[in-house]
């Protein structure tokens, strides 16, 4: 498999993969857990009955900064255009990432160039970009997570029925360790009732009207940080808040280190040691899966 195919085979697309777990055992805290199971990502479906109109005519506009990266930063756009977001503001800071996107670019895509540093000025641009086009809400998301569609229609539900904000407080990570695909399904302990994980994040048009959309603009511009504090500037005008909408929907392509993305090496091993079933950290794994690919 190259990345590409790894990648779409966390999506449920149609790879030739052997769908048969093996009889594999990972030691986790001195415990011994055989996976006896395993689970792709389902899409799923809206069952709730719909109240209003028009759902889907609710403008969601997905704001990202991009930075290297390249070969996936370019899978997550093209998963972003599949999807049902209204808008994609993207907002680059070298030439090569611009490149690295230019044949994918359609009338959805907004992308403009920014300084890299300090990172939450060029957040804050993105978010500026995406007033610009009078969105119902916008998605913050990085250039290396992505969404099951669900979640978007799901938002546009709850956006026309007058909720502020959405997020989510467990995700999917995923790797590839020595023939195995690891999901591992993470969550966090203590922010479930506060402000969720950064990736995702949805707010709505008139929250955002409260702080003249500077969701980024901070008194000391910050490279790290930007979701708690970005969080507390709005948190103040937040009636009406909903968690994990969808089970799962957000998935992270990428190692706990940041730097190298689907390519494994110990540090997610070190980090599914740490976070398996622990209440040490402010977050755990509850599950882990491993299945063969070929």
């Amino acid at each position: 498999m190259n990345d590409i195919q790894k990648y779409d085979f966390l999506l449920n697309k149609k790879i030739d993969v052997k769908n048969i777990l093996d009889e594999t055992t990972i030691t986790l805290q001195n415990k011994t857990k055989i996976i006896d199971s395993y689970k792709l990502i389902n899409k799923g479906n809206i069952n709730t009955k719909l109240l209003y109109e028009n759902d889907s005519f609710i403008k969601i506009i997905l704001c990202t900064c991009i930075y290297k990266r390249p070969i996936l930063t370019r899978y997550c756009l093209e998963k972003w255009l599949n999807s049902s977001i209204f808008k994609i503001v993207i907002i680059y800071s070298l030439d090569e990432d611009y490149d690295n996107l230019k044949d994918l670019l359609t009338d959805r895509v907004i992308i403009k160039k920014y300084d890299n540093f300090p990172l939450s000025n060029k957040w804050n641009y993105s978010v500026k970009t995406a007033e610009n086009l009078n969105p119902d809400a916008i998605m913050i998301l990085g250039s290396d997570d992505i969404f099951l569609n669900e979640y978007v229609t799901k938002a546009q539900y709850f956006i026309n029925r007058g909720i502020d904000y959405i997020s989510a407080s467990k995700w999917i990570d995923c790797c590839f360790y020595a023939n195995k695909i690891l999901l591992a399904e993470t969550r966090y302990i203590k922010r479930t009732t506060i402000d969720g994980i950064g990736a995702g994040r949805i707010y709505s048009n008139n929250l955002l009207k409260k702080i003249n959309y500077e969701l980024y603009n901070f008194e000391k511009p910050l490279d790290k940080c930007l979701d708690g504090n970005s969080f507390k500037k709005v948190s103040k005008y937040i009636k009406n808040i909903r968690y994990n909408i969808v089970n799962n929907s957000i998935i992270l392509l990428k190692n706990p280190d940041e730097t190298i993305a689907i390519t494994i090496n110990n540090s997610f091993i070190e980090y599914l040691h740490s976070s398996y079933r622990t209440n040490k950290i402010d977050r755990t794994i509850d599950e882990i899966k491993i299945f063969d690919y070929h």
